[in-house]
């Protein structure tokens, strides 16, 4: 039992005498009840682990993995690894310690997509399979294949107003988390319509897209908003109630 105060727990889990991952967390006790302490594990750096998969599809179709590294939460897309996979084949893939965004995606011989989206962490010398616990999750079935989605997004656009842009017109644009590829927009609408009422964009399905903001002021002069630090993760029947707040302009 430990006496009421502040205390700093450092946890370190072991596979056989090798530590493999820890975690470190303060917290307070309070000498009249019990305290819960939920300490994160990070992986220790340096290791290798391996990363487990199989995709799975009820129609033929071709497949592509794309496993990108992140970093302190931000990912580094020019350091992806890029896999073709075998449908229905068990596949057992060693990667470096560390966290990974990993994207799947389907391609039926006649241009119909599919997509899936999971963070993975890579202990040393162990398997880590997806987020969902189960080395089929990216299992497509044919519904799931599609040749467009609709998204509805609208803005809140508190700090555009706040930092004295009296804006007229916005572009909102949709491009590819993965790829920083541009998917669609919304055409140029007026301010007011965006920040009142969802505007529709139809897009190739993938796994997970960012938005960026073009706004023109009354006096015509344009500003750029990027926000690929807010990703939206868009399922086969696409996803609507979707808010942005554009930050700070590019």
């Amino acid at each position: 039992m430990l006496d009421g105060g502040n205390w700093t727990a450092v946890v370190t889990r072991f596979e056989g005498n090798i530590p493999v991952a820890t975690g470190t967390k303060s917290f307070t006790v309070n000498s009249s009840g019990n305290t819960a302490v939920d300490i994160p594990l990070t992986p220790v750096p340096g290791g290798t682990g391996s990363f487990s998969y199989k995709v799975l599809s009820t129609v033929s179709a071709s497949a592509k993995i794309s496993i990108v590294p992140v970093s302190n939460g931000i990912p580094n897309p020019s350091g992806a690894l890029v896999l073709i996979p075998a449908l229905g084949t068990q596949y057992s893939f060693p990667l470096s310690t560390g966290d990974y965004d990993v994207y799947v995606s389907l391609e039926t011989p006649d241009g119909r997509k599919a997509g899936k989206y999971s963070a993975v962490r890579i202990y040393s010398g162990l398997t880590t399979s997806t987020l969902s616990g189960s080395t089929e999750f990216f299992d497509f079935k044919a519904n799931h294949f599609v040749n467009y989605v609709n998204i509805a997004v609208k803005i809140n656009g508190v700090n555009i107003i706040n930092s004295g842009i009296d804006p007229a017109t916005v572009v909102i644009r949709a491009l590819n988390y993965e790829t920083d590829g541009f998917l669609a927009d919304t055409g140029v609408v007026s301010y007011s319509a965006a920040s009142s009422n969802e505007q529709f964009i139809r897009i190739s399905p993938v796994p997970k897209i960012y938005f960026q903001v073009v706004v023109k002021d009354t006096s015509d002069d344009e500003y750029v908003y990027t926000m690929k630090g807010n990703p939206e993760n868009i399922g086969f029947n696409g996803k609507d109630g979707i808010t942005i707040t554009p930050t700070m302009p590019d």
